[in-house]
Protein backbone atom coordinates (compact mmCIF):
# COMPACT_ATOMS: atom_id res chain seq x y z
CA UNK A 1 0.00 0.00 0.00
CA UNK A 2 1.16 3.13 -0.99
CA UNK A 3 0.21 6.58 1.04
CA UNK A 4 1.57 9.23 -1.95
CA UNK A 5 -1.33 11.96 -1.74
CA UNK A 6 -0.76 12.18 -5.66
CA UNK A 7 -1.88 8.98 -6.70
CA UNK A 8 -5.56 9.17 -5.91
CA UNK A 9 -5.35 13.23 -7.26
CA UNK A 10 -3.96 12.28 -11.09
CA UNK A 11 -5.30 8.87 -11.07
CA UNK A 12 -2.73 6.78 -10.51
CA UNK A 13 -2.71 2.93 -10.17
CA UNK A 14 0.65 2.92 -8.44
CA UNK A 15 3.39 5.11 -7.41
CA UNK A 16 5.56 5.33 -10.42
CA UNK A 17 8.46 6.97 -8.56
CA UNK A 18 8.64 4.80 -5.73
CA UNK A 19 12.27 3.86 -3.70
CA UNK A 20 11.78 0.00 -3.83
CA UNK A 21 12.52 -1.19 -7.24
CA UNK A 22 10.17 -3.27 -9.07
CA UNK A 23 10.69 -5.16 -11.78
CA UNK A 24 8.65 -4.07 -14.64
CA UNK A 25 9.47 -0.65 -13.83
CA UNK A 26 12.84 -1.30 -14.70
CA UNK A 27 13.59 0.94 -18.07
CA UNK A 28 15.83 -0.89 -20.38
CA UNK A 29 18.59 1.79 -21.13
CA UNK A 30 21.00 0.81 -23.58
CA UNK A 31 23.54 0.93 -21.88
CA UNK A 32 22.05 -0.86 -18.70
CA UNK A 33 20.41 -4.02 -21.39
CA UNK A 34 24.09 -4.19 -22.08
CA UNK A 35 25.43 -4.24 -18.64
CA UNK A 36 22.89 -6.92 -17.76
CA UNK A 37 23.77 -9.12 -20.65
CA UNK A 38 27.57 -9.47 -19.60
CA UNK A 39 27.15 -10.27 -16.09
CA UNK A 40 24.60 -12.76 -17.21
CA UNK A 41 27.38 -14.27 -19.01
CA UNK A 42 30.02 -14.11 -17.23
CA UNK A 43 28.26 -16.06 -14.41
CA UNK A 44 27.46 -18.92 -16.44
CA UNK A 45 30.93 -18.92 -18.33
CA UNK A 46 33.25 -17.06 -16.30
CA UNK A 47 35.52 -17.70 -13.31
CA UNK A 48 36.16 -13.87 -12.47
CA UNK A 49 35.13 -12.30 -9.22
CA UNK A 50 32.44 -9.47 -10.71
CA UNK A 51 31.68 -6.29 -9.17
CA UNK A 52 28.83 -3.69 -10.20
CA UNK A 53 30.00 -0.35 -9.42
CA UNK A 54 27.74 2.86 -8.64
CA UNK A 55 27.12 6.01 -7.03
CA UNK A 56 24.14 6.07 -4.30
CA UNK A 57 20.95 6.22 -6.86
CA UNK A 58 22.75 4.67 -9.60
CA UNK A 59 20.04 1.87 -10.19
CA UNK A 60 22.64 -1.18 -8.93
CA UNK A 61 19.20 -2.90 -6.69
CA UNK A 62 16.98 -2.58 -9.95
CA UNK A 63 19.89 -4.38 -11.89
CA UNK A 64 20.43 -7.09 -9.50
CA UNK A 65 16.33 -7.22 -9.22
CA UNK A 66 16.79 -8.16 -13.00
CA UNK A 67 19.59 -10.33 -12.81
CA UNK A 68 17.78 -12.51 -10.78
CA UNK A 69 14.49 -12.63 -12.88
CA UNK A 70 16.57 -13.58 -15.77
CA UNK A 71 19.21 -16.18 -14.27
CA UNK A 72 19.58 -19.37 -15.78
CA UNK A 73 16.83 -22.24 -14.19
CA UNK A 74 19.88 -24.72 -13.26
CA UNK A 75 21.18 -21.21 -11.15
CA UNK A 76 20.56 -21.63 -7.36
CA UNK A 77 20.47 -18.18 -6.27
CA UNK A 78 21.38 -16.48 -2.89
CA UNK A 79 20.80 -12.36 -2.72
CA UNK A 80 22.76 -11.09 0.93
CA UNK A 81 21.93 -7.52 1.86
CA UNK A 82 24.59 -6.06 3.37
CA UNK A 83 23.49 -3.69 5.79
CA UNK A 84 25.16 -1.50 8.12
CA UNK A 85 26.41 -4.11 11.53
CA UNK A 86 26.47 -7.58 9.29
CA UNK A 87 28.91 -9.72 10.57
CA UNK A 88 30.57 -13.26 8.75
CA UNK A 89 28.28 -15.15 10.85
CA UNK A 90 24.89 -13.42 9.84
CA UNK A 91 26.17 -13.02 6.01
CA UNK A 92 27.00 -17.49 5.56
CA UNK A 93 22.77 -17.63 7.81
CA UNK A 94 21.38 -15.18 5.06
CA UNK A 95 23.23 -17.87 2.16
CA UNK A 96 21.50 -20.79 4.03
CA UNK A 97 18.37 -19.09 4.17
CA UNK A 98 18.01 -18.45 0.63
CA UNK A 99 19.11 -21.28 -0.61
CA UNK A 100 17.24 -23.36 1.86
CA UNK A 101 19.05 -24.82 3.86
CA UNK A 102 18.60 -25.08 7.45
CA UNK A 103 21.65 -23.66 9.93
CA UNK A 104 19.66 -24.47 13.13
CA UNK A 105 21.85 -25.49 16.12
CA UNK A 106 24.82 -25.72 13.77
CA UNK A 107 28.61 -23.95 14.74
CA UNK A 108 30.22 -21.32 12.64
CA UNK A 109 32.95 -24.18 10.96
CA UNK A 110 30.35 -26.65 10.61
CA UNK A 111 27.91 -24.30 8.38
CA UNK A 112 30.90 -23.22 6.55
CA UNK A 113 31.28 -27.38 5.82
CA UNK A 114 28.01 -27.95 4.88
CA UNK A 115 27.91 -25.34 2.66
CA UNK A 116 30.63 -26.27 0.88
CA UNK A 117 29.60 -30.10 0.52
CA UNK A 118 26.14 -28.70 -0.77
CA UNK A 119 27.47 -26.67 -3.73
CA UNK A 120 29.74 -29.55 -4.72
CA UNK A 121 26.51 -31.07 -5.39
CA UNK A 122 25.13 -28.74 -6.94
CA UNK A 123 27.71 -29.32 -9.59
CA UNK A 124 27.55 -33.03 -9.55
CA UNK A 125 23.74 -32.22 -10.88
CA UNK A 126 24.82 -29.93 -13.45
CA UNK A 127 23.82 -26.76 -11.71
CA UNK A 128 25.66 -23.90 -10.26
CA UNK A 129 25.58 -21.73 -6.75
CA UNK A 130 25.27 -17.86 -7.25
CA UNK A 131 25.77 -15.36 -4.25
CA UNK A 132 24.19 -11.93 -5.42
CA UNK A 133 25.17 -9.01 -2.51
CA UNK A 134 23.90 -5.63 -2.20
CA UNK A 135 24.99 -2.89 -0.91
CA UNK A 136 28.57 -4.26 -0.98
CA UNK A 137 30.51 -1.56 0.63
CA UNK A 138 29.00 -2.15 3.43
CA UNK A 139 30.32 -5.78 4.54
CA UNK A 140 33.37 -5.63 7.37
CA UNK A 141 36.54 -6.73 6.10
CA UNK A 142 36.22 -10.17 7.74
CA UNK A 143 32.86 -10.52 6.27
CA UNK A 144 34.65 -9.58 2.75
CA UNK A 145 37.10 -12.22 3.46
CA UNK A 146 34.56 -14.76 3.92
CA UNK A 147 33.28 -13.76 0.52
CA UNK A 148 36.03 -14.16 -1.25
CA UNK A 149 37.40 -17.36 0.35
CA UNK A 150 33.97 -19.06 -0.89
CA UNK A 151 34.36 -17.38 -4.73
CA UNK A 152 37.58 -19.23 -4.79
CA UNK A 153 36.82 -22.85 -3.85
CA UNK A 154 36.81 -25.29 -7.25
CA UNK A 155 34.87 -28.10 -7.92
CA UNK A 156 36.67 -31.30 -8.76
CA UNK A 157 36.50 -29.87 -12.82
CA UNK A 158 38.16 -27.17 -11.56
CA UNK A 159 35.41 -24.59 -11.93
CA UNK A 160 33.97 -22.06 -9.19
CA UNK A 161 31.63 -23.89 -6.78
CA UNK A 162 29.80 -20.37 -6.22
CA UNK A 163 30.10 -17.77 -8.67
CA UNK A 164 29.49 -14.27 -6.72
CA UNK A 165 28.25 -10.49 -7.93
CA UNK A 166 28.75 -7.61 -5.67
CA UNK A 167 26.67 -4.61 -6.31
CA UNK A 168 28.41 -1.73 -4.23
CA UNK A 169 29.47 1.86 -4.62
CA UNK A 170 33.17 2.94 -5.43
CA UNK A 171 34.51 2.25 -1.32
CA UNK A 172 34.04 -1.37 -2.07
CA UNK A 173 37.03 -1.13 -4.08
CA UNK A 174 39.12 0.04 -1.84
CA UNK A 175 38.02 -2.53 0.81
CA UNK A 176 39.19 -5.21 -1.47
CA UNK A 177 42.46 -3.59 -0.90
CA UNK A 178 42.97 -3.47 2.38
CA UNK A 179 45.93 -5.18 3.92
CA UNK A 180 44.02 -8.23 5.67
CA UNK A 181 43.14 -9.80 2.02
CA UNK A 182 46.05 -9.25 0.56
CA UNK A 183 46.45 -13.22 0.15
CA UNK A 184 43.24 -12.98 -2.00
CA UNK A 185 44.12 -10.42 -4.30
CA UNK A 186 45.51 -12.73 -7.48
CA UNK A 187 41.65 -13.82 -7.50
CA UNK A 188 40.72 -13.03 -11.28
CA UNK A 189 38.15 -10.00 -10.88
CA UNK A 190 35.99 -7.82 -13.38
CA UNK A 191 34.13 -4.37 -12.79
CA UNK A 192 31.20 -3.51 -14.35
CA UNK A 193 30.06 -0.06 -13.97
CA UNK A 194 27.01 1.72 -14.32
CA UNK A 195 26.87 5.21 -16.31
CA UNK A 196 24.18 8.22 -15.67
CA UNK A 197 21.41 8.54 -18.63
CA UNK A 198 21.46 11.33 -21.00
CA UNK A 199 18.68 13.45 -21.31
CA UNK A 200 16.61 11.58 -24.09
CA UNK A 201 16.62 8.39 -22.07
CA UNK A 202 15.48 10.27 -18.83
CA UNK A 203 12.62 11.45 -20.62
CA UNK A 204 12.22 7.76 -21.97
CA UNK A 205 12.49 6.39 -18.25
CA UNK A 206 10.15 8.78 -16.88
CA UNK A 207 7.57 8.27 -19.64
CA UNK A 208 8.19 4.64 -19.26
CA UNK A 209 7.08 4.48 -15.65
CA UNK A 210 4.15 7.01 -16.04
CA UNK A 211 2.74 4.67 -18.52
CA UNK A 212 3.01 1.30 -16.22
CA UNK A 213 0.95 3.69 -13.69
CA UNK A 214 -1.88 4.13 -16.38
CA UNK A 215 -0.70 8.33 -16.03
CA UNK A 216 -2.61 9.84 -19.25
CA UNK A 217 -2.52 13.90 -18.61
CA UNK A 218 0.56 15.54 -20.08
CA UNK A 219 1.30 18.09 -17.12
CA UNK A 220 3.09 18.47 -15.01
CA UNK A 221 5.74 16.32 -17.27
CA UNK A 222 5.76 19.29 -19.61
CA UNK A 223 9.40 18.89 -21.79
CA UNK A 224 9.89 22.10 -20.10
CA UNK A 225 9.52 20.02 -16.66
CA UNK A 226 11.68 16.84 -17.98
CA UNK A 227 14.75 18.91 -19.14
CA UNK A 228 14.89 20.94 -15.77
CA UNK A 229 14.46 17.03 -14.05
CA UNK A 230 17.41 15.98 -16.01
CA UNK A 231 19.65 18.76 -14.71
CA UNK A 232 18.51 18.41 -10.96
CA UNK A 233 19.26 14.18 -11.09
CA UNK A 234 22.09 14.07 -13.24
CA UNK A 235 20.69 11.16 -15.55
CA UNK A 236 20.80 9.46 -12.58
CA UNK A 237 17.50 6.77 -11.40
CA UNK A 238 17.23 7.30 -8.18
CA UNK A 239 17.79 10.86 -8.27
CA UNK A 240 15.22 11.27 -11.18
CA UNK A 241 12.93 8.97 -8.88
CA UNK A 242 13.11 11.73 -6.07
CA UNK A 243 13.05 14.63 -8.41
CA UNK A 244 9.62 13.37 -10.30
CA UNK A 245 7.95 13.15 -7.06
CA UNK A 246 8.75 16.13 -5.86
CA UNK A 247 7.10 17.59 -9.10
CA UNK A 248 3.90 15.56 -8.49
CA UNK A 249 3.52 17.16 -5.20
CA UNK A 250 4.39 21.07 -6.01
CA UNK A 251 1.46 20.28 -8.60
CA UNK A 252 -1.03 19.28 -6.59
CA UNK A 253 -3.58 22.55 -5.27
CA UNK A 254 -2.37 23.44 -2.03
CA UNK A 255 -6.32 22.02 -0.63
CA UNK A 256 -4.89 18.64 -1.73
CA UNK A 257 -1.42 18.81 0.26
CA UNK A 258 -1.54 17.25 3.58
CA UNK A 259 -0.33 18.98 6.34
CA UNK A 260 3.37 18.63 6.75
CA UNK A 261 5.14 17.67 10.02
CA UNK A 262 7.99 19.92 10.87
CA UNK A 263 11.21 18.52 10.44
CA UNK A 264 10.15 16.07 7.73
CA UNK A 265 10.11 16.86 3.83
CA UNK A 266 7.61 15.72 1.19
CA UNK A 267 9.33 13.12 0.36
CA UNK A 268 9.91 11.51 3.25
CA UNK A 269 6.42 12.04 4.89
CA UNK A 270 4.73 9.70 3.24
CA UNK A 271 6.97 6.76 4.29
CA UNK A 272 4.75 3.89 6.56
CA UNK A 273 7.82 4.27 9.13
CA UNK A 274 8.24 7.79 9.18
CA UNK A 275 4.54 8.39 9.81
CA UNK A 276 4.52 5.89 12.84
CA UNK A 277 8.17 7.93 14.05
CA UNK A 278 6.06 11.06 13.66
CA UNK A 279 3.08 9.22 15.89
CA UNK A 280 5.18 8.11 18.40
CA UNK A 281 7.03 11.61 18.83
CA UNK A 282 3.53 13.51 19.15
CA UNK A 283 2.07 11.11 21.68
CA UNK A 284 5.46 12.10 23.95
CA UNK A 285 5.12 15.71 23.09
CA UNK A 286 1.34 15.10 24.21
CA UNK A 287 2.43 13.05 27.46
CA UNK A 288 4.78 15.69 28.62
CA UNK A 289 2.43 18.77 27.97
CA UNK A 290 -0.35 17.09 30.17
CA UNK A 291 1.76 15.46 32.57
CA UNK A 292 0.60 17.29 35.47
CA UNK A 293 -3.29 17.03 34.10
CA UNK A 294 -3.00 13.02 33.82
CA UNK A 295 -0.83 12.59 37.31
CA UNK A 296 -3.80 14.89 39.24
CA UNK A 297 -6.50 12.88 37.70
CA UNK A 298 -4.63 9.26 38.50
CA UNK A 299 -3.47 10.48 41.56
CA UNK A 300 -5.77 12.73 43.49
CA UNK A 301 -3.79 15.20 45.54
CA UNK A 302 -4.13 14.79 48.94
CA UNK A 303 -5.71 18.01 51.26
CA UNK A 304 -3.05 20.50 52.07
CA UNK A 305 -1.95 21.67 55.00
CA UNK A 306 -3.84 24.63 54.87
CA UNK A 307 -7.15 22.73 53.88
CA UNK A 308 -6.48 20.67 56.79
CA UNK A 309 -6.18 23.21 59.51
CA UNK A 310 -9.36 24.59 58.37
CA UNK A 311 -11.37 21.24 58.77
CA UNK A 312 -9.88 20.48 61.98
CA UNK A 313 -12.67 20.82 64.99
CA UNK A 314 -11.60 23.84 66.57
CA UNK A 315 -11.13 23.70 70.31
CA UNK A 316 -13.58 23.87 72.87
CA UNK A 317 -13.29 27.74 74.68
CA UNK A 318 -12.31 26.87 78.01
CA UNK A 319 -14.52 28.43 80.91
CA UNK A 320 -13.64 31.97 81.21
CA UNK A 321 -13.79 32.58 77.32
CA UNK A 322 -17.71 30.74 77.77
CA UNK A 323 -18.38 33.36 80.71
CA UNK A 324 -17.24 36.08 78.57
CA UNK A 325 -19.02 35.24 75.54
CA UNK A 326 -22.44 34.24 77.46
CA UNK A 327 -21.71 38.14 79.41
CA UNK A 328 -21.55 39.39 75.34
CA UNK A 329 -24.43 41.51 74.77
CA UNK A 330 -26.75 40.79 71.58
CA UNK A 331 -25.79 42.53 68.31
CA UNK A 332 -27.76 45.48 67.95
CA UNK A 333 -30.64 46.18 65.33
CA UNK A 334 -32.23 49.05 63.92
CA UNK A 335 -35.44 50.20 63.76
CA UNK A 336 -36.10 47.97 61.34
CA UNK A 337 -35.05 44.57 62.70
CA UNK A 338 -31.98 44.40 60.50
CA UNK A 339 -28.54 44.07 61.90
CA UNK A 340 -27.21 47.30 62.55
CA UNK A 341 -23.77 47.98 61.14
CA UNK A 342 -20.95 47.65 62.93
CA UNK A 343 -18.47 50.53 63.88
CA UNK A 344 -15.59 51.35 62.73
CA UNK A 345 -13.10 50.18 64.73
CA UNK A 346 -11.21 52.72 67.21
CA UNK A 347 -7.66 52.77 67.76
CA UNK A 348 -6.63 51.21 71.10
CA UNK A 349 -5.43 53.96 73.73
CA UNK A 350 -1.83 54.03 74.67
CA UNK A 351 -2.96 53.17 78.65
CA UNK A 352 -5.96 52.19 80.81
CA UNK A 353 -7.22 55.78 81.56
CA UNK A 354 -7.58 56.57 78.24
CA UNK A 355 -9.57 53.26 77.55
CA UNK A 356 -11.74 54.25 80.81
CA UNK A 357 -12.16 57.64 79.71
CA UNK A 358 -13.13 56.89 75.94
CA UNK A 359 -16.11 54.75 77.30
CA UNK A 360 -17.41 56.95 79.72
CA UNK A 361 -17.37 59.48 76.80
CA UNK A 362 -19.58 57.47 74.92
CA UNK A 363 -21.56 55.98 77.27
CA UNK A 364 -22.60 57.89 80.46
CA UNK A 365 -24.22 54.24 81.90
CA UNK A 366 -21.05 52.57 81.28
CA UNK A 367 -19.09 55.27 83.26
CA UNK A 368 -21.09 53.71 86.80
CA UNK A 369 -20.78 49.79 86.29
CA UNK A 370 -16.91 50.97 86.26
CA UNK A 371 -17.13 52.39 88.96
CA UNK A 372 -18.94 49.28 90.82
CA UNK A 373 -16.44 46.69 89.25
CA UNK A 374 -12.86 48.93 89.72
CA UNK A 375 -10.86 47.52 92.09
CA UNK A 376 -9.47 49.06 95.05
CA UNK A 377 -6.20 50.40 94.98
CA UNK A 378 -3.12 48.54 96.74
CA UNK A 379 -1.55 49.91 99.76
CA UNK A 380 1.98 50.91 99.09
CA UNK A 381 4.28 49.35 100.45
CA UNK A 382 5.62 50.27 103.60
CA UNK A 383 9.06 51.57 104.55
CA UNK A 384 11.82 49.84 105.75
CA UNK A 385 12.10 52.00 109.17
CA UNK A 386 8.20 51.20 109.73
CA UNK A 387 7.61 48.65 111.89
CA UNK A 388 5.34 45.93 110.66
CA UNK A 389 1.72 45.60 111.57
CA UNK A 390 0.34 43.42 113.12
CA UNK A 391 -1.13 39.79 110.41
CA UNK A 392 -4.98 39.96 110.40
CA UNK A 393 -6.33 36.81 113.16
CA UNK A 394 -8.59 35.17 110.17
CA UNK A 395 -5.29 34.53 108.80
CA UNK A 396 -3.37 31.18 108.84
CA UNK A 397 0.27 31.47 109.35
CA UNK A 398 2.40 29.83 106.66
CA UNK A 399 5.32 29.16 108.61
CA UNK A 400 5.83 25.68 110.24
CA UNK A 401 5.48 25.43 114.09
CA UNK A 402 6.84 22.92 116.17
CA UNK A 403 4.25 21.78 118.50
CA UNK A 404 0.78 22.67 118.12
CA UNK A 405 -1.44 23.63 121.12
CA UNK A 406 -4.44 21.53 122.21
CA UNK A 407 -6.52 24.12 122.18
CA UNK A 408 -5.67 24.87 118.32
CA UNK A 409 -6.33 21.03 117.74
CA UNK A 410 -9.73 21.28 118.99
Amino acid sequence: MNDAPYLAYFGLTRDPFGELPEYDLFYPEPTRKQRLDILLHLTQYSQELLLVIGPEGSGKSALLQQFIGQASEGWKVARIAARPGIDERNLIQQCYHQLGLNFQGASHNELLEHLEHYLDGLVHQSRQGVMLVDDAHLLPVTALRRVLELAKLRSFTDKPLLRVVLFGESPLLENLADPQLETLREAPRRVVDLPAMDEEHTSRYIQHRLLKAQFVASEPFTDAAIHKLYKQSGGWPGRINSAARKLLLDAMPAREKPQLIPGLGEQSLYKPGRLIGAGVFLLILALLVFQQPINDFFNPAETTPSTVATTEAEPEPSQAERQTQALALPALKDETGSPAPKPAAKPLPANMDEAIAAITADSPEATEEIEELAIPPMDTPASPDAEPEEAPSNLVATEAVDEIPPEVVA
